[in-house]
Protein backbone atom coordinates (compact mmCIF):
# COMPACT_ATOMS: atom_id res chain seq x y z
CA UNK A 1 0.00 0.00 0.00
CA UNK A 2 1.20 3.62 -0.72
CA UNK A 3 2.62 5.71 1.88
CA UNK A 4 0.93 8.69 2.47
CA UNK A 5 2.49 11.55 5.60
CA UNK A 6 1.71 15.06 6.49
CA UNK A 7 3.08 17.64 5.34
CA UNK A 8 5.46 17.73 8.85
CA UNK A 9 7.22 14.96 7.01
CA UNK A 10 9.02 17.65 4.73
CA UNK A 11 11.15 18.07 7.96
CA UNK A 12 11.06 14.25 9.24
CA UNK A 13 8.27 12.38 10.55
CA UNK A 14 10.43 11.41 13.74
CA UNK A 15 10.99 15.37 14.10
CA UNK A 16 7.10 16.06 13.82
CA UNK A 17 6.57 12.98 16.69
CA UNK A 18 8.88 14.36 18.94
CA UNK A 19 7.34 17.83 18.74
CA UNK A 20 3.53 16.06 19.46
CA UNK A 21 5.03 14.39 22.41
CA UNK A 22 6.55 17.83 23.45
CA UNK A 23 3.09 19.20 22.91
CA UNK A 24 1.51 16.44 24.81
CA UNK A 25 3.81 16.75 27.59
CA UNK A 26 2.62 19.91 28.08
CA UNK A 27 -0.67 19.29 28.34
CA UNK A 28 -0.75 16.59 30.55
CA UNK A 29 1.03 19.28 33.01
CA UNK A 30 -1.87 22.04 31.98
CA UNK A 31 -4.58 18.96 33.05
CA UNK A 32 -2.91 17.68 36.01
CA UNK A 33 -2.67 21.28 37.22
CA UNK A 34 -6.71 21.91 36.84
CA UNK A 35 -7.13 18.77 38.40
CA UNK A 36 -5.05 19.19 41.43
CA UNK A 37 -4.95 22.88 42.26
CA UNK A 38 -8.57 23.94 40.50
CA UNK A 39 -11.11 20.49 41.15
CA UNK A 40 -9.05 20.18 44.58
CA UNK A 41 -8.76 16.31 43.61
CA UNK A 42 -6.11 13.11 45.16
CA UNK A 43 -3.44 11.79 43.14
CA UNK A 44 -0.49 9.61 43.33
CA UNK A 45 1.86 12.60 42.44
CA UNK A 46 5.33 10.39 43.10
CA UNK A 47 4.28 8.55 39.72
CA UNK A 48 2.96 11.39 37.71
CA UNK A 49 5.95 13.37 38.34
CA UNK A 50 8.44 10.18 37.62
CA UNK A 51 5.84 9.33 34.32
CA UNK A 52 6.69 12.89 33.01
CA UNK A 53 10.31 12.95 34.16
CA UNK A 54 10.53 9.66 31.68
CA UNK A 55 8.58 11.12 28.70
CA UNK A 56 10.93 14.32 29.11
CA UNK A 57 14.00 12.85 29.41
CA UNK A 58 12.99 10.07 26.71
CA UNK A 59 11.95 13.14 24.45
CA UNK A 60 15.34 14.72 24.91
CA UNK A 61 16.91 11.68 23.63
CA UNK A 62 14.96 11.04 20.94
CA UNK A 63 15.17 14.53 19.97
CA UNK A 64 19.41 14.20 19.96
CA UNK A 65 18.52 11.13 18.05
CA UNK A 66 17.06 12.58 14.99
CA UNK A 67 19.46 15.07 14.33
CA UNK A 68 22.12 12.44 13.28
CA UNK A 69 19.90 9.93 11.51
CA UNK A 70 16.18 9.53 10.34
CA UNK A 71 13.81 7.09 12.14
CA UNK A 72 12.95 4.11 11.11
CA UNK A 73 9.12 3.02 11.11
CA UNK A 74 9.41 0.64 13.51
CA UNK A 75 11.23 3.12 15.72
CA UNK A 76 8.72 5.26 15.09
CA UNK A 77 5.82 2.72 16.17
CA UNK A 78 7.85 1.09 19.27
CA UNK A 79 7.77 4.73 20.38
CA UNK A 80 3.92 4.92 19.85
CA UNK A 81 3.46 2.05 21.66
CA UNK A 82 5.61 3.22 24.73
CA UNK A 83 3.71 6.21 24.48
CA UNK A 84 -0.01 4.34 24.81
CA UNK A 85 1.64 2.29 27.73
CA UNK A 86 2.99 5.52 29.45
CA UNK A 87 -0.81 6.80 28.88
CA UNK A 88 -2.04 3.69 30.60
CA UNK A 89 0.23 4.19 33.82
CA UNK A 90 -0.99 8.25 33.98
CA UNK A 91 -4.74 6.87 33.69
CA UNK A 92 -4.30 4.39 36.23
CA UNK A 93 -2.58 6.77 38.65
CA UNK A 94 -5.79 9.63 37.80
CA UNK A 95 -8.94 7.34 37.81
CA UNK A 96 -8.25 4.38 35.95
CA UNK A 97 -11.52 3.82 33.97
CA UNK A 98 -13.29 6.69 34.83
CA UNK A 99 -10.70 9.45 33.36
CA UNK A 100 -12.50 10.62 30.74
CA UNK A 101 -9.47 10.99 29.31
CA UNK A 102 -9.34 7.40 28.11
CA UNK A 103 -10.58 8.60 24.62
CA UNK A 104 -6.77 9.89 24.33
CA UNK A 105 -6.18 6.21 22.91
CA UNK A 106 -7.84 7.38 19.76
CA UNK A 107 -5.36 10.06 19.56
CA UNK A 108 -3.00 7.39 19.25
CA UNK A 109 -4.76 4.93 16.45
CA UNK A 110 -5.08 8.57 14.82
CA UNK A 111 -1.57 9.41 14.21
CA UNK A 112 -0.45 5.81 13.45
CA UNK A 113 -2.58 5.39 10.82
CA UNK A 114 -1.77 8.98 9.73
CA UNK A 115 1.80 7.64 9.38
CA UNK A 116 2.96 4.09 9.76
CA UNK A 117 2.02 0.81 7.74
CA UNK A 118 -1.23 -0.90 7.95
CA UNK A 119 0.26 -3.75 10.24
CA UNK A 120 2.17 -1.32 12.60
CA UNK A 121 -1.29 0.49 12.95
CA UNK A 122 -2.82 -3.01 13.38
CA UNK A 123 0.07 -3.96 16.21
CA UNK A 124 -0.36 -0.13 17.65
CA UNK A 125 -4.51 -0.83 17.58
CA UNK A 126 -3.94 -3.89 19.81
CA UNK A 127 -1.77 -2.60 22.01
CA UNK A 128 -4.12 0.49 22.56
CA UNK A 129 -7.18 -1.59 23.22
CA UNK A 130 -5.55 -4.24 25.78
CA UNK A 131 -4.07 -1.42 27.46
CA UNK A 132 -7.71 0.34 27.85
CA UNK A 133 -8.78 -3.67 29.09
CA UNK A 134 -6.22 -3.52 31.60
CA UNK A 135 -7.43 -0.98 33.20
CA UNK A 136 -10.55 -3.01 34.43
CA UNK A 137 -8.13 -5.91 35.80
CA UNK A 138 -8.12 -6.53 39.65
CA UNK A 139 -4.46 -6.33 39.57
CA UNK A 140 -4.29 -2.93 38.95
CA UNK A 141 -8.04 -1.34 39.95
CA UNK A 142 -10.40 -2.75 42.47
CA UNK A 143 -13.90 -2.57 41.26
CA UNK A 144 -15.92 -3.15 44.14
CA UNK A 145 -14.16 0.19 46.20
CA UNK A 146 -15.41 2.63 43.42
CA UNK A 147 -18.64 0.70 41.80
CA UNK A 148 -20.04 -1.75 44.26
CA UNK A 149 -22.46 0.89 45.28
CA UNK A 150 -24.05 1.45 41.82
CA UNK A 151 -24.19 -2.40 40.48
CA UNK A 152 -23.70 -3.95 37.32
CA UNK A 153 -25.37 -0.70 35.77
CA UNK A 154 -21.89 0.75 36.08
CA UNK A 155 -19.48 -2.52 35.39
CA UNK A 156 -21.80 -3.09 31.94
CA UNK A 157 -21.35 0.89 30.99
CA UNK A 158 -17.72 0.51 31.59
CA UNK A 159 -17.45 -2.58 28.92
CA UNK A 160 -19.65 -0.64 26.48
CA UNK A 161 -16.83 2.14 26.97
CA UNK A 162 -14.40 -0.25 25.49
CA UNK A 163 -15.89 -1.89 23.07
CA UNK A 164 -17.07 1.63 21.71
CA UNK A 165 -13.09 2.89 21.76
CA UNK A 166 -12.55 -0.38 19.70
CA UNK A 167 -15.36 0.33 17.16
CA UNK A 168 -14.46 3.53 16.87
CA UNK A 169 -10.57 2.69 16.27
CA UNK A 170 -11.48 0.73 13.10
CA UNK A 171 -13.58 3.49 12.13
CA UNK A 172 -10.80 6.00 12.14
CA UNK A 173 -8.43 3.11 10.57
CA UNK A 174 -10.63 2.27 7.67
CA UNK A 175 -11.14 5.56 7.26
CA UNK A 176 -7.92 7.27 7.82
CA UNK A 177 -5.74 4.73 5.66
CA UNK A 178 -8.28 5.19 2.74
CA UNK A 179 -7.55 9.23 2.60
CA UNK A 180 -4.29 8.07 3.03
CA UNK A 181 -4.21 5.69 -0.27
CA UNK A 182 -6.52 8.34 -2.65
CA UNK A 183 -4.18 11.01 -1.56
CA UNK A 184 -1.49 9.14 -2.40
CA UNK A 185 -3.34 7.77 -5.68
CA UNK A 186 -4.06 11.61 -6.38
CA UNK A 187 -0.82 12.44 -5.66
CA UNK A 188 1.01 10.36 -8.14
CA UNK A 189 -1.68 11.50 -10.81
CA UNK A 190 -0.68 14.90 -10.26
CA UNK A 191 3.33 13.63 -10.92
CA UNK A 192 2.54 12.13 -14.38
CA UNK A 193 0.57 15.04 -15.19
CA UNK A 194 3.47 17.23 -14.45
CA UNK A 195 5.88 14.98 -16.11
CA UNK A 196 3.54 15.19 -19.50
CA UNK A 197 3.13 18.67 -19.40
CA UNK A 198 7.28 19.15 -18.78
CA UNK A 199 7.90 16.92 -22.40
CA UNK A 200 5.32 18.84 -23.81
CA UNK A 201 6.50 22.36 -23.60
CA UNK A 202 10.26 20.45 -24.10
CA UNK A 203 8.92 19.41 -27.35
CA UNK A 204 7.45 22.48 -28.26
CA UNK A 205 10.54 24.71 -28.15
CA UNK A 206 12.59 21.99 -29.52
CA UNK A 207 9.56 22.14 -32.72
CA UNK A 208 10.13 25.81 -32.62
CA UNK A 209 13.51 25.92 -32.84
CA UNK A 210 13.30 23.51 -35.65
CA UNK A 211 11.20 25.46 -37.50
CA UNK A 212 12.99 28.56 -37.37
CA UNK A 213 15.72 26.69 -38.18
CA UNK A 214 14.52 25.04 -41.38
CA UNK A 215 13.18 28.46 -42.20
CA UNK A 216 16.40 30.83 -42.02
CA UNK A 217 18.82 28.12 -43.67
CA UNK A 218 16.37 27.17 -46.55
CA UNK A 219 17.58 30.50 -48.44
CA UNK A 220 20.90 29.95 -47.87
CA UNK A 221 21.14 26.34 -48.52
CA UNK A 222 19.03 27.11 -51.79
CA UNK A 223 22.11 29.59 -53.00
CA UNK A 224 24.83 27.36 -51.93
CA UNK A 225 22.81 23.83 -54.02
CA UNK A 226 22.33 26.77 -57.19
CA UNK A 227 25.85 28.00 -57.21
CA UNK A 228 27.86 24.40 -56.49
CA UNK A 229 25.85 23.20 -59.34
CA UNK A 230 26.81 25.89 -61.58
CA UNK A 231 30.29 25.48 -60.91
CA UNK A 232 30.00 21.71 -61.33
CA UNK A 233 29.00 21.84 -64.74
CA UNK A 234 31.31 24.45 -65.68
CA UNK A 235 34.42 23.01 -64.13
CA UNK A 236 33.38 19.16 -64.95
CA UNK A 237 35.42 19.74 -68.50
CA UNK A 238 38.35 21.91 -67.37
CA UNK A 239 39.25 21.11 -63.68
CA UNK A 240 37.40 17.84 -63.26
CA UNK A 241 39.41 17.56 -59.56
CA UNK A 242 37.42 20.72 -58.70
CA UNK A 243 34.29 19.72 -60.32
CA UNK A 244 34.38 16.49 -58.48
CA UNK A 245 34.48 19.20 -54.77
CA UNK A 246 31.52 21.32 -56.45
CA UNK A 247 29.69 17.88 -56.77
CA UNK A 248 30.55 16.84 -52.74
CA UNK A 249 29.35 20.22 -52.10
CA UNK A 250 25.75 20.09 -53.36
CA UNK A 251 25.75 16.66 -51.93
CA UNK A 252 26.59 17.76 -48.65
CA UNK A 253 24.07 20.43 -49.07
CA UNK A 254 21.61 18.23 -50.16
CA UNK A 255 22.30 15.92 -46.87
CA UNK A 256 21.73 19.04 -45.05
CA UNK A 257 18.56 19.36 -46.12
CA UNK A 258 17.61 15.81 -44.94
CA UNK A 259 18.46 16.49 -41.78
CA UNK A 260 16.16 19.87 -41.04
CA UNK A 261 13.60 18.23 -42.59
CA UNK A 262 14.16 15.05 -40.24
CA UNK A 263 14.72 17.47 -37.38
CA UNK A 264 11.37 19.06 -37.61
CA UNK A 265 9.97 15.53 -37.78
CA UNK A 266 11.24 14.28 -35.04
CA UNK A 267 10.51 17.45 -33.20
CA UNK A 268 6.84 16.97 -33.20
CA UNK A 269 5.80 18.10 -37.07
CA UNK A 270 4.20 15.04 -37.30
CA UNK A 271 1.57 15.08 -34.37
CA UNK A 272 0.02 18.14 -37.10
CA UNK A 273 -0.23 15.86 -39.53
CA UNK A 274 -4.44 15.24 -40.07
CA UNK A 275 -5.65 11.28 -39.41
CA UNK A 276 -6.81 9.36 -42.33
CA UNK A 277 -8.08 5.97 -42.68
CA UNK A 278 -4.24 3.32 -43.90
CA UNK A 279 -4.15 -0.24 -44.30
CA UNK A 280 -1.56 -2.10 -42.56
CA UNK A 281 -0.59 -2.86 -45.91
CA UNK A 282 -0.28 0.50 -47.25
CA UNK A 283 1.54 1.31 -43.48
CA UNK A 284 4.48 -1.97 -44.06
CA UNK A 285 4.84 -0.20 -48.02
CA UNK A 286 5.19 3.68 -46.33
CA UNK A 287 7.46 1.94 -43.51
CA UNK A 288 10.15 0.52 -46.29
CA UNK A 289 9.92 3.69 -48.36
CA UNK A 290 13.05 5.70 -46.64
CA UNK A 291 14.52 2.71 -44.74
CA UNK A 292 17.83 2.70 -46.87
CA UNK A 293 19.16 -0.28 -44.96
CA UNK A 294 16.42 -2.73 -44.71
CA UNK A 295 17.65 -5.71 -46.71
CA UNK A 296 18.31 -7.42 -42.90
CA UNK A 297 14.26 -6.62 -42.69
CA UNK A 298 11.90 -9.68 -42.89
CA UNK A 299 8.29 -8.59 -42.37
CA UNK A 300 4.98 -10.58 -42.18
CA UNK A 301 1.75 -9.74 -42.38
CA UNK A 302 -0.84 -12.49 -41.10
CA UNK A 303 -3.85 -12.86 -42.74
CA UNK A 304 -5.96 -11.53 -39.78
CA UNK A 305 -4.34 -8.11 -40.05
CA UNK A 306 -4.37 -7.71 -43.45
CA UNK A 307 -7.90 -6.78 -43.93
CA UNK A 308 -7.22 -4.16 -40.97
CA UNK A 309 -7.46 -0.54 -41.58
CA UNK A 310 -5.88 2.40 -38.65
CA UNK A 311 -7.16 5.91 -38.65
CA UNK A 312 -3.83 7.70 -38.00
CA UNK A 313 -1.76 10.71 -39.77
CA UNK A 314 -0.08 8.18 -42.11
CA UNK A 315 3.87 9.87 -42.75
CA UNK A 316 4.18 10.52 -38.60
CA UNK A 317 2.79 6.52 -37.56
CA UNK A 318 5.00 5.03 -40.86
CA UNK A 319 8.16 7.29 -39.40
CA UNK A 320 8.44 6.22 -35.86
CA UNK A 321 7.64 2.54 -36.73
CA UNK A 322 10.15 3.30 -38.92
CA UNK A 323 12.49 4.97 -36.28
CA UNK A 324 11.68 1.45 -34.13
CA UNK A 325 13.14 -0.75 -36.74
CA UNK A 326 16.00 1.75 -37.42
CA UNK A 327 17.13 0.56 -33.95
CA UNK A 328 16.93 -2.40 -34.19
CA UNK A 329 18.92 -2.56 -37.29
CA UNK A 330 21.67 -0.44 -35.48
CA UNK A 331 21.73 -2.65 -32.69
CA UNK A 332 23.21 -5.73 -34.45
CA UNK A 333 24.67 -7.54 -37.72
CA UNK A 334 21.17 -10.27 -37.52
CA UNK A 335 17.58 -10.01 -39.52
CA UNK A 336 15.26 -7.73 -37.55
CA UNK A 337 11.39 -9.22 -37.22
CA UNK A 338 8.80 -6.31 -38.79
CA UNK A 339 5.10 -8.48 -38.16
CA UNK A 340 1.80 -7.30 -38.17
CA UNK A 341 -0.94 -9.54 -36.38
CA UNK A 342 -4.61 -9.35 -35.13
CA UNK A 343 -4.82 -8.54 -31.14
CA UNK A 344 -7.46 -8.17 -29.06
CA UNK A 345 -7.57 -4.66 -28.65
CA UNK A 346 -6.21 -3.99 -32.47
CA UNK A 347 -3.10 -4.11 -34.95
CA UNK A 348 -0.08 -5.75 -33.34
CA UNK A 349 3.17 -4.29 -34.72
CA UNK A 350 5.93 -6.34 -33.67
CA UNK A 351 9.59 -5.02 -34.07
CA UNK A 352 12.01 -7.89 -33.09
CA UNK A 353 15.91 -7.37 -33.38
CA UNK A 354 18.67 -9.36 -31.90
CA UNK A 355 21.06 -6.94 -30.81
CA UNK A 356 22.62 -6.15 -27.60
CA UNK A 357 19.70 -5.43 -25.50
CA UNK A 358 19.65 -3.14 -22.49
CA UNK A 359 20.23 -3.20 -18.75
CA UNK A 360 17.13 -2.16 -16.64
CA UNK A 361 18.48 1.26 -15.60
CA UNK A 362 18.19 1.94 -20.01
CA UNK A 363 15.03 0.30 -20.00
CA UNK A 364 13.38 2.21 -17.47
CA UNK A 365 14.57 5.43 -19.45
CA UNK A 366 13.45 4.67 -22.92
CA UNK A 367 10.89 6.73 -23.22
CA UNK A 368 12.23 9.96 -21.75
CA UNK A 369 12.46 12.46 -24.23
CA UNK A 370 16.38 13.12 -25.02
CA UNK A 371 17.62 10.45 -23.46
CA UNK A 372 20.07 8.15 -25.88
CA UNK A 373 22.66 5.64 -25.50
CA UNK A 374 23.71 6.19 -29.06
CA UNK A 375 27.30 8.52 -29.35
CA UNK A 376 27.04 12.06 -29.97
CA UNK A 377 25.65 13.56 -32.95
CA UNK A 378 24.23 10.06 -34.09
CA UNK A 379 20.57 10.61 -32.67
CA UNK A 380 18.63 13.21 -30.19
CA UNK A 381 16.78 10.76 -28.30
CA UNK A 382 13.33 11.53 -29.49
CA UNK A 383 12.52 8.75 -31.65
CA UNK A 384 11.05 6.79 -28.90
CA UNK A 385 9.59 9.68 -26.67
CA UNK A 386 7.59 10.05 -30.02
CA UNK A 387 6.35 6.71 -30.38
CA UNK A 388 4.74 6.60 -26.49
CA UNK A 389 3.06 9.83 -27.45
CA UNK A 390 1.87 9.25 -30.67
CA UNK A 391 0.90 5.90 -29.68
CA UNK A 392 -1.10 7.03 -26.93
CA UNK A 393 -2.61 9.65 -28.55
CA UNK A 394 -4.32 6.85 -30.84
CA UNK A 395 -6.00 4.60 -28.25
CA UNK A 396 -2.99 2.51 -28.47
CA UNK A 397 -0.01 0.98 -26.57
CA UNK A 398 3.58 0.23 -26.41
CA UNK A 399 6.15 -1.96 -24.49
CA UNK A 400 9.43 -2.97 -25.13
CA UNK A 401 10.75 -6.34 -23.37
CA UNK A 402 14.75 -6.39 -23.12
CA UNK A 403 17.45 -7.87 -21.60
CA UNK A 404 21.50 -7.59 -21.91
CA UNK A 405 22.52 -10.16 -24.89
CA UNK A 406 19.33 -11.35 -25.60
CA UNK A 407 17.74 -8.72 -28.00
CA UNK A 408 14.68 -6.07 -27.63
CA UNK A 409 11.13 -6.13 -28.69
CA UNK A 410 9.06 -3.86 -29.31
CA UNK A 411 5.59 -4.34 -29.01
CA UNK A 412 3.33 -1.66 -30.68
CA UNK A 413 -0.77 -1.84 -30.51
CA UNK A 414 -2.99 0.31 -31.86
CA UNK A 415 -6.89 0.59 -32.27
CA UNK A 416 -8.05 -0.09 -35.79
CA UNK A 417 -11.32 -1.64 -37.35
CA UNK A 418 -12.06 -4.02 -40.50
CA UNK A 419 -12.59 -3.56 -43.87
CA UNK A 420 -13.44 -6.32 -46.76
Amino acid sequence: MQRFSPPAEAEGLGKWLIWLRWCAIAAQVVVLGIVVFWLGLSVSLPVIASLFAFEVLSNAVLSWWVKSKPMPESTLAWIMAIDVILLSVLLQATGGPFNPFTLMYLVHVTIAALTLSFRWVAALSVVSLGAYGALFSPWLWDPHAHHMHHGAALTLHLEGMWWALAVTAILIILFVMGLRRHLAEQEDALRRVRELQEQESRLTALATLAAGAAHELATPLSTIAVVAKELELALQSERPELGEDARLVNFEVARCRRVLSQLSLDAGAMMGEASEPISVVELSTAIMEDLSDGERLRVEIDDDASSCWIYAPRAGLAQIVRGVVRNGLQAGESEVLLRFSKGEEGVVVLVKDEGKGMDAETKARIFEPFFTTREHGQGMGLGLFLAYRMIRDLGGQIHVESDLDSGTTVRIEIPCERRK
